[in-house]
């Protein structure tokens, strides 16, 4: 006769697979209510699963495998990015530079479809594209595909699905069997990661995907295929590059990893940048820091004491000093590492304070933003949580832990 427990967790795993499907499926980024409603639900049910309810390895992967496959046949309908992932991989397809051109220098001589079609769908007509070369390969394998007659969002996700779970199978092969469901539950099975990672093709979830099976290498002493998955992560967004003098001043192997990991970076930049423009890549990336706000942190004391001060939004300032004292402060946990480790600190509670001082330092912070440091806090007794309500003005993030400041030096 099933258990209690066991009907618990067949009741509460229909309801969070419920509320993911409203989401994905009928909620929209003008849909508040539905926002609200469909999030509160799944981020309750998700709490339950992983905190109240023991599950087993086995449940916790069929549930993680069963809500990300639902999530690939959803159009992304709480961001309007996809459309910039289908426009670059057009433009690349039909043999044009989406680096050195922005959508509205080219939408003069691109008047026929598919491109009049997204034009006016595309939230940074006049940008450049910011997509590292990993990205932009999936967006090219999604438009073939769709030639071949596959949807190409579906493919995209099915892409992203697919290395997703292999990171999954992979990071819960090196853990403990007492770690395992733990690390399946409270990242595999956090909406955020699901919504936004697949639902809404945010790209951090292939790149946390990829660290996973980095990481899986490394612990099975296969240091070339580590390193590569590592300079493949970073080919997706250039984030864990903010790893890289933890995990040097931290090396055991005297930093042969690490000159693998700059090998595989270069051979699989430098042709990218060979073959395309990089000065817009650059500029977007500057545009960033000095122009786009929203959801910050520290900034938003910043500009309100610099506007009382000078009457003017100082971020062309603030932006990029705001990243120079983040870059300074890794760089300085970084240098005092091996000192942190053997006070007790492991190398995730580390990295957890590199991507603290990087999430304060930011002048815009979205939703999936939380999808790394959520991955990197599972391994650690801090837990990060978000709302991921992307309609709203201003999600809602926090952190809870017994000791945050511990980690911050």
């Amino acid at each position: 006769m099933p258990s209690v427990n066991g009907f618990r967790v067949y009741a509460v795993s229909l309801v969070f697979i419920g509320a993911l499907y409203f989401l994905l499926f009928h909620a929209g980024q003008h849909t508040f209510f539905y926002i609200v409603t469909g999030y509160s639900i799944a981020f309750l049910a998700s709490a339950f699963l992983c905190f109240y309810l023991a599950l087993s390895v086995q449940t916790s992967g069929f549930l993680a495998a069963l809500s990300t496959i639902m999530a690939v046949f959803s159009f992304p309908a709480l961001s309007d990015d996809v459309y910039r992932f289908l426009w670059d991989g057009y433009l690349i397809v039909d043999g044009i530079d989406p680096l050195r051109f922005t959508p509205s220098e080219l939408i003069a001589g691109l008047s026929y479809e598919p491109y009049t079609g997204l034009y006016p769908k595309l939230n940074s007509q006049n940008y450049h594209t910011v997509y590292p070369p990993v990205g932009q390969l999936i967006f090219i394998l999604a438009i073939l595909a769709g030639k071949w007659g596959l949807p190409a969002v579906v493919a995209m996700k099915a892409m992203y699905a697919t290395i997703h779970l292999l990171g999954l199978m992979a990071i819960t092969q090196c853990l403990k069997a007492e770690h395992r469901s733990r690390i399946l539950t409270f990242y595999g099975l956090n909406p955020l990661v699901i919504i936004e990672g697949i639902g809404n093709l945010h790209a951090e979830v292939v790149m946390v995907g990829f660290l996973f099976v980095a990481f899986w290498l490394y612990k099975k002493n296969k240091s070339v295929g580590s390193a590569l998955c590592f300079a493949l992560a970073v080919a997706v967004k250039l984030l864990p590059l903010m790893f890289l003098p933890l995990l040097w001043k931290l090396s055991k192997d005297k930093g042969r990893w690490m000159a693998y990991v700059v090998l595989f970076i270069g051979l699989i930049f430098i042709p990218f940048f060979w073959m395309y423009y990089v000065g817009g890549f650059v500029d977007s990336l500057d545009l960033y820091f000095r122009k786009f706000e929203f959801n910050a942190g520290l900034y938003y004391v910043l500009r309100w004491v610099g506007k009382v001060i000078t009457g003017y939004n100082l971020i062309q300032w603030l932006g990029p000093s705001l990243a120079l004292l983040a870059l300074l402060a890794i760089l300085k946990l970084s240098w005092q590492s091996r000192w942190l480790a053997v006070s007790g600190y492991s190398v995730a509670e580390l990295g957890l304070g590199v991507l603290m001082f990087y999430l304060f330092s930011l002048t815009t912070l979205h939703p999936w933003y939380l999808i790394l440091p959520l991955a990197v806090s599972a391994f650690t007794q801090y837990r990060f949580y978000g709302s991921g309500l992307t309609s709203l003005p201003g999600p809602i993030y926090f952190m809870m832990a017994d000791n945050t400041a511990k980690i911050m030096g």
